[in-house]
């Protein structure tokens, strides 16, 4: 249940919308950033147990996001984090919590 709300919560990071000239501008915030990366790092490595393809994608897209330059730089070094943390695994961060 939860992740179905914080999936929910970061389906804008994806977001697009229509320009009036017809092609499709990606609406990126600091914001949706933020949430973004706060999900994929606490739910990498179940999403890397579930889909590796589709998590692939995801950080192709943070990759591409990087390369744009027009984030701010605290958000690029979260993003970087990120990247830091796939790199090793999830480490810290397991699939299924002991508690549960």
């Amino acid at each position: 249940m939860q992740l179905k709300r914080q999936a929910s919560i970061t389906s804008s990071f994806g977001a697009s919308r229509e320009s009036a000239s017809g092609s499709w501008d990606h609406c990126f915030s600091s914001r949706n950033l933020l949430v973004a990366v706060g999900f994929y790092t606490e739910c990498g490595s179940i999403l890397q147990n579930l889909s590796p393809k589709g998590l692939h994608g995801i950080f192709e897209r943070f990759r591409g996001i990087l390369h744009e330059g027009e984030i701010d730089k605290h958000v690029q070094f979260l993003i970087e984090g990120l990247f830091a943390i796939r790199k090793a695994k999830f480490q810290g961060y397991p699939a299924v919590r002991p508690e549960f």
